[in-house]
């Protein structure tokens, strides 16, 4: 019971701590913000059910530990993996626990490791990973953003069951959400901060998360103004759509 939980948060951390601590039965690991020194065995196997390995410094050595700690997993429940640069092999390492794994949080990562896939590592992830409830995508490749191809990928492929979903700062646009919100009607927590969309979209939002939605958070024109009309952005009008979905609690504007 003592190894159940471990925060090893802004340490400097060697692996044989790690292959220690694996091998005692760890559940919850937290390696955030933490530096990783040496290698991991490709044998090892862990039974971690919440990872957090956030904030950890890209270095090929470190990375190269990533990978084998997420290959070494296949119960994972809830994995936290901000602002690191996604390989293929983490990406592999994920989908293994794609029967289990229900929250993942890649919010300001790198997800531009393509290789020798022949999808990208987002759409291998969200291909496998069918029983997401909870997915953070906020700010990825937060250069050039997700692409067409992921975006398209991701609507048309993400679980249905999905119940919380930050797309912030992605260029998702109308049709995406149309799609989007025609397969996924549980969703309780939906982000659009920074997106390209209009009242179309608050209109499909209304239409099928009228039901599920407590909390919205949107975008308004990019010069801070709500406006009366537009073509191309969401105006007050639309907004009032809002007004009449009975769960809706929570709106950041």
């Amino acid at each position: 019971t003592l190894w159940a939980t471990v925060n090893l948060e802004k340490k400097t951390v060697k692996t044989e701590l790690l292959e220690m601590i694996l091998g005692k039965g760890c559940r919850i690991l937290n390696l955030c913000h933490s530096e990783i020194l040496g290698s991991l065995s490709s044998n090892i196997k862990s039974q971690l059910r919440v990872l957090n390995l956030s904030l950890i410094l890209s270095s090929p050595e470190e990375n190269l530990v990533l990978e084998e700690l997420l290959l070494s997993c296949c119960s994972l429940e809830h994995l936290l993996m901000e602002n690191v640069s996604l390989t293929p092999k983490m990406a592999d390492g994920i989908c293994k626990n794609g029967k289990t794994l229900q929250i993942l949080n890649l919010n300001s990562s790198c997800l531009n490791y393509r290789l020798s896939y022949p999808n990208s590592c987002l759409q291998e992830v969200i291909k496998y990973c069918q029983e997401l409830k909870e997915v953070d995508l906020a700010h990825v490749n937060s250069i050039n953003g997700l692409t067409g191809e992921d975006l398209e990928f991701l609507v048309e492929n993400i679980s249905p069951n999905i119940e919380k979903l930050n797309l912030c700062s992605t260029e998702i646009m109308d049709h995406h959400v149309q799609i989007l919100l025609r397969r996924c009607k549980k969703i309780k927590a939906l982000s659009l901060e920074a997106t390209w969309i209009t009242d179309d979209s608050l209109k499909n939002i209304r239409k099928h998360l009228n039901l599920t939605l407590e909390e919205l958070s949107l975008r308004t024109d990019y010069d801070g103004f709500i406006h009366d009309s537009s073509d191309d952005s969401i105006s007050l009008t639309g907004f009032l759509e809002l007004k009449y979905m009975p769960r809706l609690t929570i709106l950041k504007l």
